[in-house]
């Protein structure tokens, strides 16, 4: 059995910026090894489960930030988003010129494109009629802001109409996670992907093509799942390998032929800027808050007491606590 660790659209846009000259960055990422639904019939339907970190690393997804949009002169152009390191963003601070600056109605058709997070964690593939030799293995999965959502409400206590208070539960564990059905359909040039959901929690399984049915994997198949899992760090774009402040209004200037903010008669330069530490934290504590959570459910104390505890525990106290405590994942809380 594998040990319990603490944890367990855009992309297309950003290569074809690549591809079009576009200055992203001082080195290219490429997620290998991942997966990649096929259409048929304009459309895919493919369950996965979400699976625990890589025994090396704590947290079982990363999150990359990057800016798209396309220029005056028809161009695209895309950077990563500083934000994610903490730092300031000429085109963060651009957006938020242009939000104070004009009424709501003007500011979005002056701002740049706001920073679109994207995610990568390890999945297992299992069933997918439209590609059934993917089935039972391990890839890494791209996934933007929709999937996102719905991990992040799965995790928290919620109200359905029909069944009522839901329990928020860990999707990326692999007794008491679920399948996730994600699918596809085709609009135009692009993949709709709003009607994926979770299925009811269940131990990891696999599709039994011969009774069409969903069977449990063993324990010896789990400890293969686990052998196959991907470290996800060479996915996660690094603050040495991005363009700083200066280096994306740089970049700017090359690809739009004009400074940023020179038609609104603004001037960005890096020591003068002020940064919205408050916007900073509203933005970005979301993956924070997640990976507390995943801490959360397995730090946690349980309500029955084990049948193996020796006998004399009972008597001395003459009372225990039974109630549920958690363990802070904050170095300092509040």
């Amino acid at each position: 059995m594998p040990i319990k660790r603490d944890f367990q659209g855009y992309f297309s846009q950003i290569q074809h910026a690549g591809n079009a000259g576009g200055d992203t960055g001082k080195k290219s990422y490429k997620v290998e090894n991942a997966f990649t639904p096929v259409l048929k019939d304009g459309s895919y339907e493919v369950v996965m489960r979400f699976l625990p970190s890589h025994p090396d690393e704590i947290s079982p997804f990363i999150e990359n930030r990057n800016h798209m949009f396309q220029l005056k002169n028809g161009t695209w152009f895309g950077c990563d988003c500083l934000s994610k390191f903490g730092k300031p963003c000429p085109i963060c601070d651009y957006n938020r010129a242009m939000w104070k600056k004009y009424s709501k109605e003007e500011a979005k058709t002056k701002t740049l494109g706001k920073f679109k997070p994207n995610y990568v964690s390890n999945v297992l593939i299992v069933r997918n009629d439209n590609a059934p030799e993917t089935e039972g293995k391990v890839f890494r999965f791209e996934y933007k802001s929709l999937v996102m959502g719905l991990i992040s409400k799965a995790m928290t206590d919620h109200e359905d109409p029909e069944e009522g208070i839901i329990k928020g539960y860990n999707p990326f564990d692999w007794k008491t996670g679920a399948n996730f059905i994600f699918k596809g359909t085709q609009a135009g040039k692009f993949v709709k992907n709003d009607m994926s959901a979770f299925g009811a929690q269940k131990p990891i399984n696999k599709w039994d093509r011969a009774t069409k049915k969903y069977v449990p994997l063993t324990d010896e198949e789990i400890d293969a799942i686990e052998a196959q899992l991907y470290t996800l760090a060479d996915c996660e774009h690094k603050e040495s390998d991005v363009r700083d402040y200066q280096g994306i209004l740089d970049s700017y200037l090359k690809k739009n032929g004009s400074p940023l903010g020179a038609d609104e008669g603004l001037s960005f330069v890096h020591d003068s800027c002020v940064f919205d530490v408050c916007s900073f934290h509203d933005d970005y504590a979301f993956c924070g808050y997640l990976r507390n959570q995943l801490l959360h459910f397995n730090c946690i104390t349980p309500k029955k007491a084990s049948p193996k505890m020796l006998e004399f525990i009972f008597e001395v106290p003459s009372s225990r606590l039974t109630k549920m405590t958690g363990t802070s994942a904050n170095l300092k809380p509040h």
